[in-house]
């Protein structure tokens, strides 16, 4: 995407999603689910941390000889150690054999965690920083720095926090990701820390929120706001604790609520319901087509199974093409009523659009039905 208005999806379910209590996948769940992610539309999947556990070296093994339409697949680790070269540091190396097009790795921004938790010095933690991106993009990867517990480093020392993004910047990091790690921050603060960053780098800046205080969303959408156009989360918001920023409300508010231009079909889990029993190939065709042309079509299979296809706008299928009808609902309801598409295949039996198939709640301005579903 090349619009201004265009937000990357960086979907990290697979990771800090199984952090969540109760949630785990075995390899291959993790390899079925990030078919789906994919078929959705989010352009990134980070696929676990290589060499941490055996669910994730089988994950990337197999990954790699998938062919992926929409998504990149990226693999999770951190920078190199304090005091050992970048290109000796065996979970580096473990980062490159997963041979994921993009590797994303996090870093210390906040003072406390470098002098407490990491016992190093300030200068050693931005040459961590530097040295990692520095060495994975020589190898050829996309590389992304999650600078963690951004917000908090900023709060206490803007001037600390802020070296650090240099630091990543300065190794050629593709992508700086402002993490808000304990969901604390509020999003009038994201704006304006969002922003100070904004002013402060060159590259493009990521927002990647948790849900502690119950603002995840509204504090990946204050980023955006601010200039953000990289926006990290989990389908349903899972993750540790209270969970992370859920791109199954975010997705849709960008895309409705705020106009930004996403790959991420939000019509994508409608579609997907429809097609579970998948129909042969020349009613998939018309589904596909009516699909696109957004209408809403109840029928019945002959097993009994319910299918539904979602329709919003009035449309005629004529001569293999969908034509929108600018007449009113009755004549809309007679065309769809008669027209070919149900007597395309004989295993699939089409019923007579009525009140018991479709319930009409609204009928706005656009001549638009809005059905009632089950």
């Amino acid at each position: 995407m090349s619009s201004d208005d265009s937000i990357l999806i960086y979907d990290t379910t697979l990771r800090d999603g199984t952090q969540g209590l109760g949630l785990s996948f075995s390899s291959l769940d993790k390899l079925r689910v990030a078919e789906k992610l994919d078929e959705f539309g989010v352009d990134y999947i980070e696929g676990g941390w290589p060499g941490s556990n055996p669910k994730d070296v089988d994950f990337f093994a197999e990954a790699k000889k998938m062919s992926w339409k929409n998504a990149k697949i990226a693999a999770f680790g951190s920078t190199r150690r304090a005091d050992k070269k970048v290109e000796s540091d065996p979970q580096i190396k473990t980062l490159l054999e997963a041979e994921t097009p993009v590797i994303t790795f996090f870093g210390k921004t906040w003072k406390l965690h470098v002098t407490e938790v990491l016992r190093t010095t300030i200068e050693e933690n931005h040459s961590m920083i530097r040295d990692t991106a520095s060495y994975l993009k020589s190898e050829g990867r996309e590389v992304i720095y999650d600078a963690e517990h951004f917000f908090d480093g900023f709060k206490d020392d803007e001037d600390h926090a802020i070296s650090t993004l240099k630091a990543a910047e300065e190794g050629g990091a593709d992508v700086i990701v402002l993490c808000d790690t304990n969901g604390g921050t509020m999003p009038h603060e994201i704006h304006e820390m969002s922003q100070q960053v904004m002013e402060a780098v060159n590259i493009p800046i990521g927002i990647h929120t948790h849900d502690d205080t119950g603002v995840g969303v509204a504090n990946a959408i204050s980023a955006v706001n601010a200039g953000a156009i990289h926006v990290q989360g989990t389908i349903n918001g899972y993750g540790e604790r209270t969970g992370n920023c859920n791109l199954t409300s975010l997705i849709p508010n960008l895309s409705l609520k705020m106009n930004k231009e996403v790959n991420a079909d939000i019509f994508y889990d409608i579609m997907e319901n429809t097609c579970q029993n998948k129909p042969d190939n020349d009613i998939k065709d018309i589904i596909d087509s009516i699909y696109h042309g957004q209408w809403l079509i109840y029928g019945s299979r002959k097993n009994g199974e319910n299918s539904k296809y979602k329709l919003t706008q009035s449309f005629q299928w004529n001569n293999n093409e969908l034509t929108p009808l600018d007449t009113d609902l009755q004549s809309n309801m007679s065309l769809i009523k008669n027209n070919s598409v149900y007597n395309t295949n004989p295993n699939v039996e089409y019923t007579e659009l009525g009140e018991e198939y479709l319930k009409i709640k609204n009928l706005n301005s656009n001549n638009n039905i809005v059905p009632e579903l089950d």
